[in-house]
């Protein structure tokens, strides 16, 4: 269907290529390929998501929200000064 669509579609038709339909035929495939890569890449430390991309919106708040939570669970904090640093700065006061 979306490749049809793209077709139809003026302004995506010139996207289409033939070897698509052979890289579609392997559809199956593909999709067993990422869910074993993922399924061995992704631990507590390196977790991977999944994240639809079909509503750009969507996606990209999803993504953020993935993000935002990765950071918040490392809890930066600034480094401690350096004591000396800290007696240079009450004496220049």
């Amino acid at each position: 269907r979306r490749l049809v669509a793209r077709l139809d579609d003026p302004a995506k038709n010139w996207k289409f290529d033939a070897g698509d339909l052979a890289e579609r035929a392997r559809w199956d495939d593909y999709t067993a390929a990422y869910r074993d890569a993922i399924a061995r890449c992704n631990s507590a430390t390196a977790p991977w998501y999944v994240i639809p991309a079909d509503a750009k919106r969507v996606r990209d708040v999803l993504a953020l929200r993935a993000v935002v939570r990765a950071l918040e669970a490392l809890d930066p904090r600034y480094p401690a000064a350096d004591p000396a640093a800290l007696r240079l700065r009450d004496e220049i006061r």
